[in-house]
């Protein structure tokens, strides 16, 4: 009950008008009440491991070491239901993941992820390789932690949006996880 009630604090703490408090408010308790229900043993499909494997590789490797990570967590916007995963300056930027003993392409989830209201919208492509663990090879909970270490103040705002986002798309950590290795 804690967590929930700091998570409702954090997701109202900005809010600018009043009357949006209720709808922010409610959408958190949905999505609370998604979390809630599943089962402690569930964790995300293999194909979400692999989108969110992209996003935060893309995350870590391309946008925090140009802006930081305080600043570069504001960019990342897919969890929050947008059209596209990030947005940076006037650029929005769809990442897809493909695994790489496959044709290349990459699904295209709805036409929203095509059109953007920006002036440059960018495909940004990550190609997987299934792995077994290695000290070279990645999976969700190392690549958090690798991206959690980027931030310099473990109580930061950022962090807790980071934190608040990987919630939004239903991440848990989960040993079961540690299952799922790509290079």
């Amino acid at each position: 009950f804690h967590d929930l009630c700091i998570n409702l604090m954090y997701a109202t703490n900005d809010i600018a008008i009043e009357e949006n408090a209720p709808s922010i408010i409610l959408n958190r308790l949905k999505l609370w009440h998604k979390f809630l229900k599943r089962k402690k043993s569930d964790i995300l499909k293999e194909e979400q491991i692999k989108g969110l494997i992209g996003e935060l590789l893309f995350l870590k490797d391309k946008i925090i070491p140009k802006y930081g990570a305080e600043n570069s967590i504001k960019f990342w916007i897919g969890p929050e239901d947008a059209p596209q995963d990030f947005v940076v300056k006037m650029n929005a930027i769809e990442v897809k993941c493909q695994i790489g003993s496959t044709n290349p392409r990459v699904k295209i989830s709805s036409e929203n992820q095509l059109y953007s209201q920006l002036p440059n919208l960018y495909l940004y492509v990550v190609t997987l390789t299934k792995s077994p663990l290695s000290e070279k090879s990645i999976n969700l909970p190392k690549l958090i932690n690798e991206v959690e270490q980027l931030f310099e103040n473990p109580l930061s705002d950022g962090l807790k949006r980071f934190e608040d986002l990987l919630f939004q798309v239903g991440y848990e950590y989960n040993e079961k996880y540690d299952n799922f290795n790509y290079m």
